[in-house]
C-alpha cells in the first residue's frame, strides 16, 4: 500500500467517527425516541442495544461532560491532526504522526474500557458507541501499520490537501443532512419504543384522551385482569428497599403500581391510588414504583426518591403532577422550587440529582420491569396479575381484593 493511502484511510476513519458522534448527539437530544439509530429496527435488535441506558449510566459522563461530547472532540482533534500532517513537510510531519499515534492509543484504551463496562456492568450495549469503538480500533491498527512501515521514511511530498478538503465537504453535507432530517421528524419522547405508551396508537393522543375523559360513564366495567398482559409470578421479588411501601406488609394481597410522573394516565390514576390506600391499607400491602417512561423523567424520579428520605414522597409527586405538561418534563429549576416549597435544601437536592443519586437503581429497575413484560404506564399488579385499564377504580379494587381473600 502506498504512503498516501494510509493518510487517506486515517482521514476517512476520523471523519466517519465524527459523523457517528454527531448522529449519537442527535439521538441523545431526541431521547433515542426511535431507537439507537433513529429508525425502526427489529425488536430483537432493540432488546440487545439500549443506547439510552448506556448514555444515562454513571459512565455516560466523564468529568461532568457527556461522552458524546468527548467523542466529538476526540474525532475533531484527530481531524485537525490530519490536516496539520497533510500541510507540513519534513521531520515535523513525522513528529505529528507520532503524536497522533499516541492520541489514538489513548482513545482506543478509553473505548475498550467503556465497551467492557457495557458488557460486564450494564449488560446493555450502545450500538453507536460500539461503532465508534470499532472505528477507533481501525484507526489504531492503521496507525500502527503506518508507523511501522513509514516512520523512518521520507514524509509525504504531496500534501494531499485536495483529498482532505473533498472529504471534509462530504462530511459537512452528510452531517448537516442528518441534523436537518431528524429536526423535521416529530419527536416521540419515549424512553424506549412506542410499546411503552399505554394507548394503541399515538397518531392522535388528544382525541384518545378526550374520549376517555368525556365518556367514561358510557362503559360498563367488568372488573378483572388484562388478558393480553403477562402475569408476574415472582412479583414479590420486584419489591426493593427503595420502593414506597404503605399498608400491611403481612397481607396476602400485594398491589404494585408502576408509574411515570409525566404520564397523563398516571396523573389521573394518582387520586384513585391515594383513596385506595386510605380505604384498604389495613388489608393490602401497597408498593409504589416510579419508573421512567420518558427520558426526561429520570431526574424527577430521582427527586421523588430523595424526597422520600424525608417522608415527602407524595408531596413531591403531587407537585410534579401539578406541573405536568404534554411532551415536557419538569425542569431542574422547577424541582428546586418544589423543594423550597417543601422545606427541603434545594441546592443539595439539585447537587444529588446532577451527581446521579438513584440513577443506576432507576435504570436497573427499568430493565427489570421490561424483562417482566411490563411495557406500559401505568401498570398495576395485584398479586402479580395486571389489572385491566377499566378496572382501575376503587370499586374494582374492592371486588378483586375480596376475590383474593375468598380464595
Amino acid at each position: 500500500m502506498k504512503h498516501k493511502h494510509f493518510e487517506r484511510i486515517i482521514t476517512i476513519l476520523a471523519l466517519l467517527g465524527l459523523l457517528t458522534t454527531v448522529h449519537l448527539w442527535i439521538m441523545t437530544n431526541r431521547g433515542f425516541d426511535r431507537g439507537c439509530f433513529g429508525f425502526t429496527t427489529s425488536p430483537a435488535f432493540e432488546e440487545v442495544f439500549d443506547c439510552e441506558s448506556v448514555m444515562d449510566s454513571s459512565l455516560g459522563h466523564f468529568m461532568g461532560i457527556s461522552n458524546v461530547y468527548w467523542g466529538m472532540m476526540f474525532y475533531a482533534m484527530l481531524t485537525v491532526f490530519n490536516f496539520l500532517i497533510l500541510s507540513v513537510k519534513g521531520n515535523r510531519q513525522k513528529l505529528l504522526r507520532f503524536i497522533r499515534l499516541f492520541y489514538i492509543t489513548v482513545g482506543i484504551l478509553y473505548s475498550i474500557f467503556l465497551s467492557i463496562y457495557q458488557y460486564t456492568w450494564l449488560q446493555e450495549f450502545c450500538a453507536l458507541c460500539l461503532i465508534s469503538a470499532t472505528i477507533s480500533t481501525l484507526l489504531f491498527l492503521s496507525s500502527i501499520v503506518y508507523w511501522k512501515f513509514f516512520s523512518l521514511k521520507i514524509p509525504l511530498e504531496n500534501p494531499q490537501l485536495k483529498f482532505f478538503s473533498s472529504a471534509l465537504i462530504i462530511f459537512a453535507f452528510v452531517s448537516m443532512g442528518d441534523i436537518l432530517y431528524f429536526s423535521s421528524i416529530e419527536q416521540k419522547n419515549t424512553l424506549t419504543t412506542t410499546e411503552d405508551i399505554d394507548i394503541e396508537s399515538t397518531d392522535d393522543i388528544s382525541e384518545i384522551i378526550e374520549e376517555e375523559i368525556t365518556h367514561p360513564d358510557e362503559i360498563e366495567v367488568n372488573c378483572g385482569y388484562s388478558e393480553d398482559k403477562p402475569s408476574v409470578e415472582n412479583y414479590l421479588e420486584l419489591i426493593t428497599d427503595y420502593d414506597i411501601k404503605i399498608g400491611n406488609p403481612k397481607s396476602d394481597v400485594v398491589l404494585i403500581e408502576y408509574f411515570d410522573p409525566n404520564c397523563f394516565h398516571c396523573k389521573r390514576l394518582n387520586s384513585v391510588i391515594k383513596n385506595a390506600i386510605k380505604k384498604f391499607k389495613k388489608d393490602v400491602y401497597f408498593v409504589l414504583k416510579p419508573n421512567p417512561l420518558y427520558s426526561y423523567s429520570v431526574k424527577q424520579i430521582q427527586a421523588l426518591f430523595i424526597a422520600a428520605e424525608d417522608d415527602l414522597f407524595f408531596e413531591m409527586l403531587d407537585r410534579q403532577f401539578a406541573l405536568q405538561q404534554p411532551r415536557k418534563g419538569v425542569s431542574l429549576n422547577q424541582i428546586k422550587a418544589i423543594a423550597i416549597d417543601l422545606g427541603m435544601n434545594e441546592s443539595h437536592l439539585a447537587e444529588r440529582i446532577q451527581k446521579g443519586d438513584y440513577k443506576e437503581f432507576i435504570m436497573g429497575q427499568r430493565k427489570i420491569r421490561r424483562e417482566n413484560g411490563i411495557t406500559s404506564m401505568p401498570t398495576i399488579l395485584l398479586n402479580g396479575k395486571v389489572v385491566s385499564k377499566k378496572s382501575r377504580t376503587i370499586e374494582c379494587f374492592d371486588k378483586l381484593i375480596q376475590k383474593i381473600n375468598e380464595n
